[in-house]
């Protein structure tokens, strides 16, 4: 059967195909392109986070390593509004260190990351996407001690945390001046745990 224009029932399903092929195709370059303007901000922000506290080292408990929540704490930066999703980039896992005397930075804003990166490449700085820590280990899991701490027989945080955050907690909870994880033990049990989780360089 045909209709009024002269299609038949075939010819009609065949052009709705082809309109919706052409309509994925538009609306994938669209938010390519979109997502690449988010990657980019999301460089920004990072190299704004790297020369803040290297330009505020003296604010610190140690400008060798800060994390994103210290630094929000002392006031020397806002909370970072998460450019390639909803909320702000999370303050644990985000921080800036030195190594072999180079500022590296890295942060993470929802499920992507920018992974101890040099302010001085942080335009074509690599970003990745990730997935949440897990305990069970898998292939080609990206893997990282987390750190929690025992007291009268509870877990002090609610969750395991990062190294530098850990101590970071700890001297906040308990007024001490800790440096890494295996000092906090003269205040109370260390717990660790290794962790996993998927990570995969995003092509742009």
């Amino acid at each position: 059967m045909r209709n009024n224009k002269g299609l038949g029932r075939f010819e009609t399903i065949v052009v709705i195909l082809l309109v919706l092929i052409v309509f994925t195709f538009l609306f994938k370059v669209f938010l390519d392109g979109s997502n690449g303007k988010h990657f980019d901000t999301m460089r920004s922000d990072a190299l704004s986070f790297g020369k803040t506290v290297s330009t505020n080292a003296n604010f610190y408990h140690t400008s060798d390593m800060v994390t994103l929540a210290e630094a929000i704490d002392e006031k020397t930066i806002g909370k970072i509004k998460n450019p390639v999703g909803s909320g702000f980039c999370d303050e644990k896992e985000s921080k800036v260190f030195i190594n072999n005397g180079k500022y590296l930075v890295t942060l993470r804003c929802g499920d992507y990351l920018i992974d101890s990166e040099g302010l001085n490449n942080m335009e074509n700085a690599p970003i990745y996407e990730i997935g949440e820590w897990k305990e069970k280990e898998f292939e080609s899991a990206d893997k990282l001690t987390l750190y929690n701490c025992e007291e009268a027989g509870k877990e002090v945080f609610s969750e395991y945390y990062p190294e530098l955050y850990f101590v970071y907690q700890i001297n906040k909870k308990y007024s001490t001046d800790y440096y890494n994880a295996s000092s906090v033990e003269s205040t109370c049990k260390v717990l660790s745990k290794e962790f996993y989780r998927e990570k995969k360089e995003i092509e742009e």
